[in-house]
């Protein structure tokens, strides 16, 4: 951490930006600080991260866009 300021836990967006599309994961758990927002992540949320980034790019990679992925909604 770069500042003393306390950690707090609470949501924060994570943003996605991949080639060809950027989407924003809302409610994502994580440590704030409260002082400077810096974010960290638990270890098992990054995991989660982690394999909707895949799903997402199996998919547009099998569909050619984002489009089919519009509906779909995902739980960290």
């Amino acid at each position: 951490m770069s500042c003393s300021g306390e950690m707090k836990k609470g949501k924060t967006t994570y943003k996605l930006n991949r080639p060809g599309y950027h989407l924003p994961i809302d409610d994502v758990p994580a440590w704030i600080c409260s002082q400077c927002n810096e974010v960290y992540f638990e270890e098992n949320v990054v995991d989660n991260i982690q394999n909707v980034i895949k799903i997402l790019d199996t998919q547009v990679n099998l569909s050619g866009n984002l489009r089919q992925l519009e509906r779909r909604s995902f739980k960290i």
